[in-house]
């Protein structure tokens, strides 16, 4: 068989020829191999080319890394002119097969025609397709100065998202500020009126003594018509001093009911002043901070919700909500400082809000068992479902009983207002 009737293999990458000697071709990284491959991704024996009735490629390798037209060679494939072999991870070197020389020529040639025709096509295409170019680059910028219009824009209201957090976050710290130095201030009260307590409960019990004794005086002067002068004038002055010492307590006890009920007026003043809701103008309760930094009541932002949803001080849109732990226990713990007036009204707002949150209970769930429970239809599968309600439910009620306990932990303090009570009535009865 003379050598132009044996195959031939063209390197697409380097356009390389190797011409086959025998009716076997070896390729591999062997010394031995017809065609040798110094890489470490072939194999010695990568795959052999045997002549049988055609000419068929053998897949040699253990990891089967042989591609016929980017293919595995799993089995031996017969080989047609133009046919693609390259080998996996490594693509320096992609072989097309022919038959022979003359084969190849033809297809160079024919590939060749094929491909001044399709130059000859392009050529007149080209101008329209280089007029759309440029109409979908004109369109492209217009987008793309859009879009930078756009990222401008959400620059700008990411800016101004991150000041409003800063300035939020500021009166935050302010407002915590402020409710710790009232905490200090309440402190120091709360030990003040423990030792005013104290001194008034002395005063009282000396009072309540040198009464005893001024009557037992009185009494043993009308049962002693007798009674030397000298000893009456004794008497008459220590009964007299003692007078005075009583009339000096009544003043002191006078003064500082004063003191108390001054302080008490200027403390409530001032708790009404800044905690009070700008719906219902009571002080607050369930505080809830938007996100224009202004507070008002959870029930009265949820009326006022439903006609608008903006704030009702300074119009600005509603984005978000927070239920302001510390203003409630603050109101909560600094309640019974400010008498039992402003207790008792505490717990008729508390106990108004608790019956509302009750009876919308009570409605869904008689409103549920009228109704019932109803089948799903076919196909159709329901949102939500007992489970969720049920959840619901439990959220509700135990926000109800959260507000009762409130309820029943300012109860005893009436008890200890009481002795202050007690304490201004035996003054008034004093006068």
């Amino acid at each position: 068989m003379s050598s132009e009737e044996l195959p031939v293999l063209s390197d697409l990458c380097s356009s390389k020829m190797f011409h086959f000697r025998t009716s076997k071709f070896l390729i591999g990284r062997n010394l031995e191999s017809d065609l040798d491959i110094p890489s470490q991704y072939i194999s010695r024996k990568q795959c052999i080319f045997e002549k049988s009735g055609g000419w068929k490629i053998t897949n040699l390798s253990a990891l089967k890394t042989t591609l016929v037209n980017n293919k595995k060679v799993e089995e031996p494939v017969e080989l047609r002119n133009g046919d693609v072999i390259s080998f996996a991870n490594y693509p320096s070197i992609e072989l097309s097969f022919f038959s022979s020389l003359q084969e190849y020529f033809l297809f160079s040639g024919i590939k060749r025609k094929r491909l001044n025709e399709t130059l000859e096509v392009n050529k007149h295409d080209h101008a329209d397709q280089l007029k759309e170019l440029k109409d979908n680059y004109q369109a492209t910028l217009i987008k793309v100065e859009e879009l930078n219009a756009q990222v401008t824009e959400s620059n700008e209201r990411a800016n101004k998202c991150e000041l409003d957090t800063k300035n939020l976050r500021n009166k935050n710290k302010e407002l915590m500020d402020r409710i710790v130095q009232l905490e200090v201030d309440k402190t120091m009260l709360l030990s003040q009126c423990k030792e005013n307590y104290t001194l008034l409960h002395e005063c009282v019990e000396e009072i309540n003594r040198m009464s005893d004794d001024r009557d037992e005086l009185s009494k043993m002067l009308s049962e002693s018509p007798l009674v030397r002068s000298k000893e009456y004038e004794a008497i008459k002055t220590d009964l007299d001093d003692k007078n005075s010492k009583i009339n000096e307590l009544e003043g002191i006890i006078l003064k500082m009911a004063e003191e108390k009920e001054k302080y008490n007026s200027q403390v409530l003043m001032m708790v009404e002043q800044e905690l009070s809701c700008c719906v219902c103008s009571d002080i607050m309760f369930e505080a809830t901070i938007l996100n224009c930094k202004h507070t008002l009541c959870k029930a009265c932002l949820n009326e006022w919700k439903k006609k608008k949803k903006e704030c009702p001080e300074c119009r600005t849109k509603i984005k978000h909500e927070t239920h302001n732990l510390l203003v409630d226990k603050f109101i909560e713990r600094v309640a019974p400082l400010l008498g039992n007036s402003f207790v008792n009204r505490r717990k008729e707002i508390i106990r108004d809000r608790v019956a509302n949150v009750n009876e919308v209970i009570s409605i869904a769930s008689h409103h549920n068992a009228r109704r019932g429970t109803p089948r799903p239809r076919r196909g159709v599968r329901r949102r939500g479902g007992p489970y969720s309600a049920n959840v619901q439910t439990s959220r509700v009620e135990t926000s109800s009983r959260r507000r009762v306990d409130i309820i029943d932990l300012t109860s005893p303090v009436g008890g200890r207002r009481s002795a202050w009570s007690r304490a201004n009535n035996i003054t008034t009865n004093r006068d």
